[in-house]
């Protein structure tokens, strides 16, 4: 999340501010295009306590991406 954007901008990975807004979302994020980490393994930390950032945006993630990784599961996880 926030250290990856953070990694990007600080090795000026990320596209000129003044390109189209929508497609630097696309390119980025992987709701949009799950199928680019298709299978990559990801495992998932979140407090349910935590204020700053509900955990209902890891959890729609976690459930958009599991047919992705039908094939293996194991490779997908989220840790409450």
């Amino acid at each position: 999340g926030t250290f990856a954007w953070q990694e990007a901008i600080q090795r000026k990975h990320l596209p000129a501010a003044e390109q189209d807004k929508e497609a630097l979302i696309k390119r980025y994020d992987l709701m949009e295009s799950g199928d680019r980490i298709k299978e990559t393994a990801i495992l998932m930390l979140h407090g349910t306590e935590d204020t700053s950032l509900p955990i209902d945006s890891q959890r729609t993630f976690y459930h958009k991406m599991l047919p992705l990784y039908a094939e293996h599961p194991e490779k997908l996880g989220i840790i409450e």
